[in-house]
């Protein structure tokens, strides 16, 4: 009796802290005697009933261990344990539903966080995103509008950051380039086409090719054709240099207007000097800027073969290289000493009004195809003096 009654005290003490765990409200520890009958149970009702024989065979057997037990839509943990004194089994009986019911409610928690973490990490991606999308797309809305040659200043706010600094930046950068514009490169050209417009009204060109028509006619009349072939030679140079409606021109027109230009200045000064053109027939297509070649040949007759009294020579090259079309004016006159060459070279760079002449070929050049166009010079005191440089090959259709 002090057995069962010390049995049935600790049994109770078990079931209070199974239920003190909150870890089942089905499940329940009891105890079983060699039979398989119930001794000892918190509900006193189950005493002296037998346990199914499919889980007496299994615990009556071993002596500890555990086992599933279904009944119908459930399923139970049995686990056992068999007492060496008495060799009374002692059983806890555990719904699964039980065991797992933490572990589901915690995956439930766990995936509640995780996805409130994601929306939460979405919405603040997009957030921070929009925040630097919005100055970077009124940047690149800036940079287009400069792309269109618009280049009103204009304040935006870029907020803050790498790329407000960057945009800053810029529109101080628009807002120069915008002053540089209307300062510098508006005023000129209005003064050069102002004083174009006052040159060209005073000249009435077609007043001058029917006077140059009636002196050729004189001229044939008497049979002088020298002074035939002089006006046919200065009526080209005016009809060329007073056509306003093409501002490039092929190569070979070009060079056609430098024959017609040379030849005058033969006839002018016979014996002083004979001059060479050399063309190659690859580059007769190409186009180029109206007017570059005369100042240069100017140069070199009012300079280069001022003092010479005869044997002067002036060659001119001009050939195509690896898509470069090559201009090469060449004199055999007083040349120009080094120091000169330097001073010349820096007043071409510097457009001052000294070498007004060369300095305007010169910006043409590298307005037109960059820096590696400009003119170079190179001479020697009394021996000669070489004019070189080169534009890409187009013709006028790529053009």
């Amino acid at each position: 009796n002090i057995g069962y009654i010390i049995c049935d005290i600790n049994l109770r003490k078990l079931n209070r802290i199974f239920d003190s765990l909150n870890l089942s409200h089905d499940g329940v520890i009891f105890m079983v005697d060699q039979q398989g009958k119930i001794i000892f149970h918190p509900n006193e009702e189950n005493l002296e009933k037998q346990i199914p024989r499919e889980i007496a065979d299994h615990i009556l057997t071993e002596s500890n261990g555990t086992l599933e037990n279904k009944h119908g839509s459930k399923t139970d943990l049995i686990i056992f344990s068999k007492s060496e004194v008495t060799n009374w089994v002692l059983v806890a009986q555990i719904p699964y539903k039980e065991i797992y019911g933490a572990i589901h409610e915690m995956e439930f928690i766990l995936f509640l966080i995780i996805g409130i973490s994601i929306v939460c990490i979405i919405v603040f991606s997009l957030i921070i995103a929009g925040q630097i999308r919005k100055p970077l797309n009124l940047l690149i809305k800036n940079i287009e509008r400069v792309e269109q040659h618009n280049f009103e200043p204009c304040q935006n706010d870029y907020g803050y950051g790498e790329i407000a600094v960057l945009g800053r930046k810029f529109d101080n950068m628009v807002d120069t380039i915008n002053k540089l514009i209307n300062e510098v490169y508006l005023s000129k050209v209005r003064q050069r086409e102002t004083e174009f417009e006052v040159l060209r009204s005073q000249i009435n060109p077609h007043f001058l090719y029917n006077a140059l028509q009636l002196v050729k006619a004189e001229a044939v009349f008497c049979g002088n054709n020298e002074i035939s072939q002089l006006v046919t030679s200065l009526g080209y140079l005016l009809r060329y240099a007073m056509n306003n409606k093409k501002d490039m021109v092929m190569i070979i027109e070009e060079i056609d207007y430098i024959h017609y230009y040379l030849d005058i200045y033969k006839r002018r000064f016979e014996n002083k000097f004979d001059y060479s053109i050399n063309v190659s027939k690859e580059a007769e297509q190409g186009i180029m800027p109206k007017l570059i070649l005369q100042p240069i040949v100017e140069n070199s007759l009012l300079h280069g073969l001022h003092n010479k009294f005869s044997d002067g020579l002036i060659r001119i090259d001009v050939n195509l290289q690896d898509q470069f079309v090559h201009f090469e004016i060449f004199d055999n006159g007083e040349g120009i000493p080094e120091e000169s060459l330097i001073l010349l070279t820096k007043e071409i760079s510097a457009g001052r009004e000294k070498s007004i002449g060369l300095y305007n070929i010169h910006s043409r050049l590298i307005l037109n195809y960059g820096e590696e166009s400009g003119i170079k010079i190179e001479s020697r005191a009394g021996e000669y003096t070489r004019v070189r440089f080169k534009i890409p090959y187009r013709t006028r259709e790529e053009y």
